[in-house]
């Protein structure tokens, strides 16, 4: 699997808005016409600024669904979204390899989608460390043991 991806080929079930092809030659991803476009409509609306759950709703209202059927939650989306795979690259121990199959969107939307993505991303606050008071050696009330 690793000199297949290293090699550019994908060795995974085929992300949402591709298919997995396979003949005599061996096994393959290329984009899905139908589910393609919608896809590169969700990365043109996030490099645009779009909020992530405007452009949920938008390909909700599309069509776009998941590969059950199912409707896409916005933590799907935003896998899609900040998955290389969509503009030509495979992830391989911590970088991005180029890929054989075709790109869906271009890289430079792509970057952009990233730059607007990660301009929005909720971080979660933390609490400054405050040390606890120590316990005082108060006995406890009632019986111990049985």
């Amino acid at each position: 699997m690793r000199r297949k991806v290293e090699a550019g080929g994908f060795a995974h079930k085929a992300p949402l808005g591709y298919i997995n092809r396979r003949d005599e030659r061996g096994t393959w991803i290329e984009p899905d016409p139908k589910v393609a476009l919608m896809v590169r409509e969700a990365f043109e609306l996030a490099a645009s600024g779009t909020p992530l759950r405007q452009v949920l709703a938008r390909m909700e209202s599309r069509g776009l669904r998941t590969r059950r059927g199912r409707k896409l939650s916005v933590s799907s989306l935003w896998k899609v979204l900040t998955n290389p795979v969509y503009c030509g690259c495979t992830r391989h121990a911590g970088s991005c390899v180029t890929a054989s199959h075709g790109p869906i969107v271009e890289r430079e939307l792509w970057e952009r989608a990233q730059e607007h993505l990660e301009a929005k991303r909720r971080r979660p606050q933390r609490a400054a460390r405050v040390p606890l008071p120590a316990r005082s050696p108060t006995p406890r009330r009632g019986r111990r043991g049985p």
